[in-house]
């Protein structure tokens, strides 16, 4: 389904858990880094925007960013895992 540059992927699948997310995988692989890639930009310009009400400089958020905090995301990402 698609309106504007808003697009809504329905996959039927079925299966274990490990059967349907390898499946997903394989169906969508594009769409799936590429919400990947807006979750990293959205927590990126979040930052920058919160502590830039506080006065701190976007290339220093941006930097803290990148070396604290996305870390610190993917681990959490893989301990959920």
């Amino acid at each position: 389904m698609q309106e504007g540059d808003n697009v809504v992927y329905i996959a039927r699948i079925s299966g274990s858990a490990y059967e349907m997310g390898h499946a997903y995988g394989e169906l969508l692989p594009k769409q799936i880094a590429g919400n990947l890639d807006n979750m990293i930009k959205y927590g990126r310009n979040s930052v920058v925007d919160f502590l830039g009400e506080f006065g701190v400089p976007s290339v220093l958020s941006i930097e803290l960013y990148h070396k604290y905090l996305l870390p610190a995301a993917y681990w959490l990402l893989d301990l959920n895992w």
